[in-house]
């Protein structure tokens, strides 16, 4: 959700579409499926928050460490390209990887594709955005950036299924281990609108502000 990834809504929508799935297999063709919307809503927002304290906990430690090291300056030509993932969005049961490409000495713009596999539904998402640097360091340093996303999820064969997309913006630090290895803090404030269907027919959507972490791992070259 740098970014956010889509990893908090991408998690979110796994979790309902789940729900969803659940208390529709053994009637799918149940009349009183939007009974038990308001319910189910506030255990999401429960669960979201739940794992959106975890991740800004992490984040927030991290960047403390990485503001305490420093920057180290690297000497000579810096590298253009940075592949990463997402050790937030690992441990929520996502799968990541973000490409970041310097443009210019304080800009570079990145994509990041994702695959969900949480709370026994699966997906797939994507995220573009572009970051800003403080220094003409890029691509080490602080940054500050906006991102843009798009998330799908289907659980028990198609029967639930979920769509959520967004943007935001986020600020980071993005610092050199060795003169190759990365690693990457950041947080951000997100708005993300997310629609659920039962059986192809709408169940719920809604629109919601939220916090967004990341940490990052990886090599540049």
């Amino acid at each position: 959700m740098g970014e956010e990834s889509p990893y908090l809504h991408q998690i979110r929508i796994s979790y309902c579409v789940y729900r969803m799935s659940q208390k529709n297999k053994k009637n799918k063709y149940s009349s009183d499926i939007r009974g038990n919307t308001k319910k189910d809503i506030t255990e999401l927002r429960k669960e979201g928050k739940k794992m959106k304290k975890k991740g800004i906990c992490l984040v927030l430690v991290m960047m403390l460490i990485l503001g305490i090291v420093g920057s180290t300056a690297l000497a000579g030509n810096r590298p253009g390209s940075v592949v990463s993932t997402n050790v937030v969005q690992l441990v929520q049961g996502g799968i990541n990887l973000q490409y970041e490409r310097v443009v210019s000495p304080g800009m570079s713009f990145y994509v990041s594709p994702a695959i969900t596999l949480a709370a026994g539904a699966t997906g797939f998402g994507a995220t573009a955005g572009i970051k800003k640097y403080f220094s003409p360091t890029a691509p080490e340093g602080f940054w500050f950036g906006g991102p843009g996303n798009f998330a799908y999820v289907s659980a028990a064969g198609g029967i639930a299924s979920g769509t959520a997309y967004g943007g935001g913006a986020n600020v980071g630090y993005e610092y050199f281990l060795t003169d190759n290895f990365i690693i990457e803090g950041s947080l951000g404030l997100a708005y993300i609108y997310m629609s659920i269907s039962v059986l192809g027919y709408p169940y719920a959507a809604g629109g919601t502000f939220g916090m967004t972490g990341s940490i990052r791992v990886g090599y540049a070259f």
